[in-house]
C-alpha cells in the first residue's frame, strides 16, 4: 500500500498519448473521423476479424483501464506509483486530464471514461486523500488522548504530524496573529484550506510558547493540553 504521491502531472498540462491534442482534435476523447472511402462492409469485417483497430486512441486507453483494475484487485487501492510504468503514468495523465475537465478546458477524458475510473476507486487526488485520512487520524488521536502531543519516531502518522506543525509555525511566524498580516490569509508554507483544517482537528498558536523557529528545541513547547478544540467531532 505505498503513500508516494501519484500526482506526477505527467507531461505537465498537455497530458500523454491521446491526449496532446494531436489525435484528439475534437476534444471528445476520439480520434478524427477517418476521410470518406469505398471500404465495403464485408472488407470491414474482415478486417475487424483480423483485429484491426478502427481508434487507436480508445483501444490504448482500454488496455490500460484494463491494468488500472488489475493493479486495484490486487493491492486494494488505485495508487499507482508513478515508476510503474507504463500504468503510472497513465495515471498521473488521468489526473492532469481531470483537472482539465473541471476547469471546462477540452479534455480527452469523456463521460464514459469517468464513470470507469470512479467504478474502480480511482484516486484523482493522491494528496488531498492522503492529507484527509492523517486528519482522522489527528482528530481520533485528540480525542483518545485530549491533546496534541504525538510522540517523535512513532511512525508514519508522528512524522506527517510534525511535518504539518513545522508548516503550521512557519504560517504562524509569517501570517498569524502576531505576524503582521492577519491570520485569515495563507502563506507560501501552508495553505488557508489546510490551515482550517488542522485548527478544526485541533490545532492553535498556544502550540507554541513563543515565536520561535522550527530548528529550536522541541522542549520549548507548552506541555498543556491543546483544549476545547480536541472535543470536536
Amino acid at each position: 500500500d505505498s503513500d508516494s504521491d501519484s500526482d506526477s502531472d505527467f507531461n505537465s498540462e498537455k497530458g500523454g498519448s491521446c491526449g496532446d491534442g494531436d489525435v484528439d482534435v475534437d476534444g471528445d476523447g476520439s480520434s478524427p473521423p477517418p476521410p470518406p472511402s469505398k471500404l465495403t462492409p464485408e472488407r470491414q469485417k474482415a478486417l475487424e476479424s483480423l483485429g484491426f483497430v478502427w481508434d487507436a486512441c480508445d483501444y490504448e486507453w482500454r488496455r490500460r483501464f484494463d491494468e488500472l483494475r488489475a493493479f486495484v484487485s490486487i493491492h486494494g487501492h488505485s495508487r499507482v506509483p508513478p515508476s510503474l510504468r507504463p500504468l503510472g503514468p497513465w495515471a498521473s495523465n488521468q489526473r492532469v486530464e481531470y483537472r482539465k475537465l473541471r476547469r471546462g478546458e477540452p479534455s480527452f477524458l469523456t463521460e464514459d471514461r469517468l464513470v470507469d475510473l470512479i467504478g474502480v476507486g480511482f484516486s484523482f487526488d493522491p494528496s488531498r486523500e492522503r492529507f484527509e485520512r492523517r486528519l482522522d487520524e489527528l482528530r481520533r488521536f485528540a480525542r483518545e488522548n485530549g491533546h496534541l502531543r504525538v510522540g517523535r519516531g512513532s511512525g508514519s502518522f508522528s512524522d506527517w504530524f510534525y511535518t504539518q506543525r513545522r508548516d503550521y509555525r512557519r504560517w504562524y511566524l509569517t501570517k498569524g496573529e502576531k505576524g503582521g498580516s492577519g491570520s485569515g490569509s495563507g502563506s507560501r508554507f501552508m495553505s488557508e484550506e489546510r490551515r482550517k483544517a488542522l485548527e478544526d482537528a485541533g490545532f492553535h498558536p498556544k502550540m507554541f510558547r513563543g515565536l520561535v523557529d522550527e530548528d529550536d528545541d522541541e522542549e520549548k513547547e507548552e506541555e498543556e493540553p491543546m483544549g476545547r478544540n480536541c472535543n470536536r467531532s
